[in-house]
């Protein structure tokens, strides 16, 4: 219980149950003695732990996380780097990474897994449950054995570059002395997302497969140029 204390300092003002937690960590510090207090600080201050700081609103997150919980579907307006929407969506489970809330859910519109940054909500209200949901290959799992295998090789560079990515980095196979290949399944629906992540890398990856994925990375340099 020692190693507690300080790690109160990587709670976000952004996470649920704000008083709660603060009500929760104050009677965890008064528990903890002054010395394994000052033990503990004086450890900490030979660790650094990078959690970004964001200052932004998530006025619904404990309503996803309530959803998430009980099953509840739910109507909603999201603001997407493209454009405005309105879904009918079934949150599965909520995350942070970066700094930012994600929420992974089913979109009934778009009969697929997707995954919502968590302020971009702008409405959110309770549903009713869809009478029938046709089944679709989107239904499958992320990584399902159907979805085509998509294999990029990456030089050394492109490795360090890829192996900090938290959705990608362990699929990074050893190929060659000193690069690597990434290997790994995924609907077609996510390689938009994908293209923008390659040309961030350069010449650093090659797209070996699927061919569709190489014309379209191909077509987005040439745009560029």
């Amino acid at each position: 219980r020692s190693t507690l204390f300080p790690y109160t300092t990587l709670f976000r003002s952004d996470m649920p149950f704000k008083q709660e937690r603060e009500s929760l960590l104050a009677k965890m510090q008064a528990l903890i003695p002054a010395q394994h207090q000052q033990d503990t600080e004086h450890l900490m201050q030979t660790i650094q732990l990078d959690v970004p700081s964001r200052s932004y609103a998530v006025p619904f997150i404990e309503q996803l996380l309530e959803s998430a919980r009980t099953g509840q579907w739910l109507r909603i307006s999201y603001r997407s780097e493209r454009q405005a929407s309105q879904q009918t969506i079934l949150p599965r489970r909520l995350y942070s990474a970066s700094g930012f809330w994600y929420c992974q859910a089913y979109s009934l519109e778009r009969q697929e897994e997707r995954t919502y940054r968590v302020d971009r909500f702008t409405e959110v209200r309770v549903t009713q449950s869809p009478e029938h949901i046709e089944s679709s290959r989107s239904e499958l799992p992320y990584g399902h054995s159907s979805h085509p295998e998509v294999r990029i090789q990456l030089t050394a560079r492109g490795v360090l570059m890829m192996e900090r990515d938290r959705d990608l980095g362990d699929a990074i196979q050893p190929f060659g002395e000193e690069g690597g290949l990434l290997c790994f399944r995924c609907p077609p629906t996510e390689y938009d997302w994908l293209v923008r992540i390659l040309l961030n890398l350069g010449s650093d990856a090659i797209v070996l497969a699927p061919d569709i994925l190489h014309r379209l990375v191909h077509q987005a340099a040439l745009d560029i140029a």
